[in-house]
């Protein structure tokens, strides 16, 4: 699973992707309108959402787009990364040793998705 919010604090959940890199990569790429990719950790994700930021173990990350020229300013992944963000964003799985990015588990979703939309509230 994976969470999508948009620069209008629209939140939406999807199926992560299944299939080649490649294939993973171009639905990664859908889902947040954009031709390529960055990983973040922005610290409030780990602070104010309360992921673990352990290195040694599974963690969350948001991916962003790379290219923000002319995109809507998202105010709350701007709160989360402490610097501007652009465009939609989407929460994922991440292992830290083989950067390796992979859709979150049903617990982990539901948590982080009551904790973005309490965050939604107060922005």
């Amino acid at each position: 699973m994976l969470i999508k919010v948009t620069p209008y604090n629209e939140v939406a959940t999807y199926e992560y992707p299944r299939g080649s890199d490649e294939h993973v990569n171009d639905k990664l790429c859908e889902y947040l309108n954009c031709q390529g990719y960055e990983v973040v950790k922005p610290i409030k994700l780990y602070t104010a959402l309360g992921q673990p930021s352990d290195p040694t173990k599974d963690s969350v990350v948001m991916l962003v787009d790379k290219y923000i020229l002319g995109k809507r300013i998202n105010t709350f992944a701007t709160y989360l990364y402490g610097g501007i963000i652009a465009g939609d964003v989407v929460f994922v799985g991440y292992n830290y040793y083989k950067a390796d990015i992979f859709g979150l588990d049903e617990a982990t979703a539901d948590s982080l998705l009551c904790q973005i939309k309490s965050i939604l509230k107060s922005l």
